[in-house]
């Protein structure tokens, strides 16, 4: 999901995990922010790299 406006990725991400702690957070990133405990995949990736942080995140 693109997120514009006032809420960018990160911003939004830390939202969801601070009212939402039961919902897994995986970001996509061209460039990596520093995500405090979030977990990020950079772009370009490829499906097995997606499957893998996929399965870190639900094993987390």
């Amino acid at each position: 999901m693109n997120v514009g406006g006032a809420k960018r990725g990160l911003e939004l991400a830390h939202w969801i995990t601070a009212h939402h702690p039961e919902t897994k957070v995986l970001l996509a990133a061209a460039v990596a922010p520093e995500a405090d405990g979030i977990l990020v995949l950079d772009k370009p990736y490829r499906p097995l790299n997606l499957l893998q942080h996929i399965d870190a995140l639900l094993k987390a």
